[in-house]
């Protein structure tokens, strides 16, 4: 058996500590980013008040924001459609979720999406995850923070 020559470089920076919401956005600020999507479920993010520490935190530093609510379990295409759109039209440099597993898989989504080619719709975007058209690409210099 023999192993393949590559190089993998991933700078990740990956930060475990209890209530570090506050936090955030000093992280996002000092990698120079001015404007985020945050997006999150349906109301349990507001309950707890996470919503509202995030929100304050990212103000306190003067990052806009844009938001896109309403994930939902088994997240529609159509949720990821419309953040790709609001990224596009705002030149957002981040998308941070807030909320479980189908928040960070839409984010995820979103945060690829809005690097497609200007020429590919975000009513296209689900082609290109399924092997579509070969304009589904974005340039490797182009980069979209997804902050988790």
């Amino acid at each position: 058996m023999s192993i393949e020559n590559f190089q993998w470089y991933n700078p990740t920076k990956l930060i475990v500590k209890h209530d570090a919401s506050a936090e955030i956005a000093d992280h996002i600020a000092a990698d120079g980013i001015k404007s985020v999507l945050l997006v999150y479920g349906q109301n349990s993010v507001k309950k707890m008040g996470l919503y509202d520490q995030v929100v304050a935190a990212l103000k306190a530093k003067g990052i806009q924001i844009f938001e896109l609510s309403g994930i939902r379990a088994n997240p529609e295409i159509k949720t990821v459609v419309k953040g790709i759109e609001i990224c596009r039209a705002h030149s957002i440099q981040a998308v941070l979720p807030l909320g479980g597993g189908s928040t960070y898989d839409s984010c995820k989504a979103i945060a690829v999406g809005a690097l497609f080619d200007e020429s590919v719709k975000s009513s296209q975007i689900w082609e290109c995850y399924s092997g579509g058209p070969s304009k589904c690409f974005f340039e490797l210099g182009r980069r979209m923070k997804f902050i988790i």
